[in-house]
């Protein structure tokens, strides 16, 4: 069944000017989606100029990024992480879904079901391909788990586990997803308990936020090597992004701290732009379009996301 599915779509998206595998060369596309849960872009830059986060530069240098990115409002993991895996600005289109953008509540099995749009994962696994979603544990992203649209999906109590179950993954050529969502939290529980600080009055991150960020890039950078070393960084689409930033000791509201994001793609299908410098703004849910498009697979009509073109090798 899941030969013919692929059958059908290579055939469609082959009609349409798509394809999921990389022209000339027969290899199948992967995207992978990194999210840094509370990644503040300001805080992420004050690191970059003291060459603090060796691995997010060069994956900046060595493909597009902007650090001026905007996540939705509100700027909470739930409907961040939800407009980011669907391509809509979730809030605006459901302002009254009550656990999801009103309350941004931990998924609960007995109250609670996925979401009723179109999810990033649905579209590439009904064209038969493999998907996998690793998240935290507290599960706000658990409303992107559609039945029958994910391989795997793992809610891991931190970021190490998490950062392993996907090497696996990508190691084993049976399983390997292609498209893989990591979601990374480190930085989100430090924004929390020391603090993001705070640009408009002038109080810098805390040193236990920064470390975090020193954390992940290191772990990020761990994930690049892996995919280096089984030989499928050129066939990758590597997207890091965050869903919101934070201020004090909490995000969720409208100033540019909470809102402000970075959004970085790098690997074999990036295109080498370094600085993005688009005419409009780029926004979280443009990660689902530029993830489908990389992967040669059709946009659902009625997303707001639209492909970050300029951040994609212009054969995809």
């Amino acid at each position: 069944m899941i030969r013919r599915q692929w059958l059908k779509v290579m055939v469609m998206t082959t009609l349409m000017g798509l394809s999921p595998v990389i022209e000339g060369k027969g290899v199948e596309r992967l995207v992978i989606i990194v999210s840094i849960d509370g990644g503040k872009s300001s805080a992420i830059k004050m690191l970059l100029s003291e060459k603090k986060l060796p691995n997010l530069e060069r994956l900046m240098d060595e493909g597009s990024y902007t650090l001026t990115a905007q996540t939705v409002i509100p700027s909470s993991t739930a409907p961040a992480h939800i407009s980011m895996l669907t391509g809509i600005d979730y809030p605006k289109r459901f302002p009254n879904d009550e656990a999801i953008v009103k309350k941004n509540e931990p998924f609960d099995d007995s109250r609670h079901k996925p979401v009723s749009v179109t999810t990033v994962f649905e579209v590439a696994k009904r064209a038969g391909l493999r998907t996998a979603l690793i998240a935290g544990a507290g599960k706000r992203i658990k409303y992107a788990e559609k039945p029958k649209t994910l391989d795997v999906a793992q809610y891991l109590p931190n970021d190490d586990e998490r950062l392993q179950l996907a090497i696996d993954l990508l190691k084993d050529e049976k399983r390997r997803p292609h498209l893989l969502f990591l979601h990374l939290t480190e930085t989100d529980h430090a924004g929390h308990k020391h603090g993001w600080g705070n640009d408009e009055k002038g109080i810098p991150p805390s040193l236990e936020y920064l470390q975090s960020l020193q954390n992940i890039d290191r772990r990020i950078g761990k994930l690049v090597k892996a995919l280096q070393e089984f030989n499928l960084w050129e066939r990758t689409l590597l997207i890091v992004t965050a869903d919101h930033g934070g201020i004090d000791k909490n995000h969720g509201g409208k100033t540019p701290d909470e809102l402000t994001i970075p959004w970085i793609t790098a690997g074999g299908l990036a295109r080498r732009s370094s600085e993005l410098r688009t005419k409009r703004t780029i926004f979280v849910y443009d990660t689902a379009a530029t993830a489908l498009r990389a992967l040669g697979l059709p946009i659902p009509s009625n997303w707001d996301g639209e492909p970050v073109w300029e951040a994609l090798k212009s054969n995809l």
